[in-house]
């Protein structure tokens, strides 16, 4: 997708459903405000266990996670450079 729309919906869907959490679907959608780039909706990730730091999904959707700015950024690179779902799946399988 191309920021200059001003929207960016990514949407994850996982079929197995996984070890690591419970959502099925996972949604985050970015616009551009006056400030800049902006995280306007986002599921929130239920664990099945505990916190996985380092994750792929802990970044882009764990209310807790801190690191806006380099989640906006993943969000970016996803949007921008990868078609390829599989390439996230064994991404985080690595992570």
């Amino acid at each position: 997708m191309d920021i200059s729309t001003g929207h960016i919906r990514l949407s994850f869907k996982f079929n197995p459903i996984t070890d690591y959490f419970f959502n099925q679907e996972l949604v985050l959608e970015i616009k551009t405000g006056s400030e800049g780039l902006e995280r306007v909706t986002r599921d929130i990730l239920l664990y099945k266990g505990e916190r996985v730091e380092g994750s792929l999904f802990t970044l882009l959707f764990d209310p807790e996670e801190e690191k806006e700015e380099e989640s906006l950024e993943v969000a970016l690179e996803i949007s921008h450079n990868y078609n390829n779902a599989l390439y996230f799946y064994f991404r985080e399988e690595h992570i």
